[in-house]
């Protein structure tokens, strides 16, 4: 199935390095790659090919409860985002140039469909946020989560912010279903959110997905 070929792809990259994070995946065959092009994503804000600082982040008021979905949040209370059904947990650590930080994955497939949800983090030691570098850690973000792209072709792909913060957005599409991911920066925490669908899954999910996170002001 799609989604649980991907089940364990896109492992946060952070300053470009990174440790395999419990195993890797191969998306199904397709018909070959092309060269993505530039597109500002529904639901945050493009951002030109040099952005400058960082805004302030405003805080988002509470999503309202989707119907038959589930409000996730970790321990901490840092975020949250809405699921339909229990997540499953992967933790391990990702090596960086500066030593191991700890990832954390929550992953749910959607009952009677293929479509699968994740939400993942690492979290760099406070003491260094502010000499954190937005540009390389997003791009190696999604350079990762591309890597073992086989077969599909990247319909769009851009950097947005997310509340002020700066993030990145890009689509595949395979022959049998999307992927759709997001990556933002806030603070000292690297987020991933990704969307595996099968082609005859409701599209409109992602968004719902993508539109129910919230971080904590």
């Amino acid at each position: 199935m799609l989604a649980r070929r991907w089940s364990l792809a896109g492992c946060l990259v952070v300053l470009g390095t990174v440790a395999a994070c419990g195993g890797t995946s191969t998306p199904p065959p397709g018909t070959g790659s092309a060269a993505p092009r530039s597109s500002a994503l529904s639901g945050e804000s493009a951002l030109p090919a040099s952005p400058g600082p960082a805004t302030a982040a405003t805080p988002m008021p509470p999503a309202s409860l989707i119907a038959g979905w589930t409000k996730f949040s970790p321990a901490d209370g840092s975020f949250e985002i809405q699921m339909p059904g229990l997540a499953t947990e992967l933790k391990t650590e990702i090596a960086t140039t500066t030593g191991s930080i700890p990832y954390t994955m929550e992953m749910v497939m959607r009952p009677g469909s293929v479509t699968g949800f994740i939400v993942a983090w690492a979290d760099y030691p406070a003491a260094t946020a502010a000499n954190l570098k937005a540009d390389p850690i997003l791009a190696a973000s999604q350079a990762n989560d591309l890597a073992g792209v086989v077969g599909g072709t990247v319909t769009n792909q851009a950097q947005v912010t997310f509340v002020g913060h700066p993030g990145r957005a890009w689509t595949v599409k395979f022959p049998t279903g999307t992927v759709e991911s997001r990556a933002y920066l806030v603070g000292a925490r690297a987020y991933l959110l990704k969307v595996v669908s099968g082609s005859g899954d409701d599209p409109s999910l992602a968004q719902t997905f993508f539109d129910s996170f919230r971080v904590a002001p």
